[in-house]
């Protein structure tokens, strides 16, 4: 999936869903307190998951991210985007014990 404008905007609305408490988003950086974020618009990332953690596996599994830079500080968040509701498919290797999200629309959680 490429994060075309169309999917920045639903990222930025599952966030601002999951974060919004009593009308207000409540995401504060957990390192300096400032409530101002941006979105890295130029891709996703992805946390690798190794067996072993003197072996890094390039190209192996990973958890789909996406991630959020405090504009004071610098602090660097990610996000799955399975949670976030945008993985539509099973996962691509039947032995795997991770369950894959569905789209989600904001309003039906």
């Amino acid at each position: 999936m490429d994060l075309t404008p169309e999917i920045k905007e639903k990222l930025i609305a599952q966030l601002n869903y999951k974060f919004t408490k009593d009308g207000a988003v409540s995401l504060k950086c957990p390192m300096c307190g400032n409530q101002q974020f941006v979105l890295v618009e130029e891709g996703f990332t992805a946390r690798d998951i190794s067996r072993n953690y003197e072996q890094r596996q390039i190209g192996g599994q990973g958890i789909p991210s996406i991630s959020i830079i405090c504009t004071n500080c610098g602090y660097i968040a990610d996000f799955s985007i399975g949670v976030l509701g945008l993985l539509t498919n099973t996962p691509k290797n039947p032995d795997s014990k991770t369950e894959q999200a569905t789209e989600m629309d904001p309003k039906e959680k």
